[in-house]
Formats: C-alpha cells, structure tokens, sequence
C-alpha cells in the first residue's frame, strides 16, 4: 500500500467511532519516505482548559501504541 493511501486509512479510521484519542490533526507522511507522521493542534479555544498538556500527550502516547500495532498488518515496515 502506498504511503499516502496508508495515511487517508489512518485518518478514516481516526473518525471510526471506536474508543480513540481525539483526533486534532491529521496522519500524514512523515520525514522518513516510508512512514506516516501524525501531526496534531491545540485549537485556541482549549488552551485554557486545565491539564490539557497532559491530556495531549497521554492521547499522543496511545495513537502511537495503536498505529505501532496497525502499521504493520497495513503492510508498513517500522
């Protein structure tokens, strides 16, 4: 599968209504030609929301663990 279908599939599945973090960015290719990078936001209005730092980087650690295991069975090599 080519990189770029990889990540439209990632995106798809970030929209799922399956238990995933909240999808503020989008899966795109990454510096590597083969590997796809998810890049993510902070939407202004949330800036203020208390522990949001954290929350962001709890959601970016299990999106990482979920496409570490998905990734491959998607035929791409990490």
């Amino acid at each position: 599968m080519r990189l770029e279908q990889v990540c439209a599939e990632l995106n798809l599945m970030e929209m799922a209504p399956h238990d995933l973090p909240p999808h503020f960015g989008a899966w795109c290719p990454g510096i590597k030609i083969s590997s796809p990078a998810y890049v993510s936001f902070l939407p202004n209005m949330l800036r203020r929301v208390p522990g949001i730092a954290t929350n962001f980087s709890i959601w970016a650690s299990h999106r990482a663990e979920w496409a570490s295991t998905l990734l491959p069975a998607m035929g791409v090599r990490l």
